[in-house]
């Protein structure tokens, strides 16, 4: 479902562009003409294709900002209504997952006769791909709970951040044990 949202988030944009690239055409059209008259019915068309697409842009902004607004919301609720539970970040594991990958990074025809005479390596570049994962362990009534968070910072970085963080919070609804939220939000930082 994710990448079906992914994907026409994309399309939408590129849908938006090309709009954008006509009606900028038809505004020219109808601006610059040799006989100096202008052709109003252009200059709509591109003038409203260009108002069409600044509002739906706007409008996006706005949702993704009360989205956003809605998601905190829930958070601060959650904190306030549940029960809080003091996690200690020195018992934490970090398991370092990072990778080399190699990319291209040259596409033009210099590029294409680099790999003509076998110099292709000129092309590529190595980067090292970082994602961590921090193993959680923690009781919630008399159970063990094992929590998994991935991330994309590395090990390093992760077990700086716990060491200046020290502890968290674990939020468990009261009525339903098995539905908790773990105060992760320094991990942005």
């Amino acid at each position: 479902m994710i990448r079906l949202k992914a994907l026409l988030d994309k399309a939408t944009i590129y849908f938006a562009g090309g709009v954008l690239f006509i009606a900028t055409i038809l505004l020219f059209v109808g601006l610059r003409n040799p006989n100096r008259e202008y052709h109003i019915l252009y200059i709509l068309i591109g003038s409203l294709a260009w108002l069409v697409v600044g509002i739906a842009y706007i409008k996006m902004l706005l949702s993704d900002k009360k989205q956003q607004e809605l998601s905190y919301e829930r958070i601060n609720q959650i904190k306030q209504a549940w029960i809080e539970h003091a996690i200690d970040l020195s018992k934490v594991k970090i398991m370092n997952n990072s990778y080399f990958r190699t990319e291209i990074t040259d596409k033009t025809r210099t590029a294409g006769l680099n790999n003509l005479v076998g110099r292709g390596d000129r092309n590529e570049k190595t980067v090292e791909v970082n994602h961590s994962n921090l193993i959680l362990q923690f009781n919630i009534d008399g159970k063990t709970v094992n929590q998994i968070v991935q991330t994309q910072k590395d090990s390093k970085t992760l077990e700086i951040l716990i060491l200046i963080k020290g502890s968290t919070s674990l939020y468990v609804n009261p009525d339903n044990f098995h539905d908790f939220y773990l105060d992760l939000e320094f991990l942005q930082e």
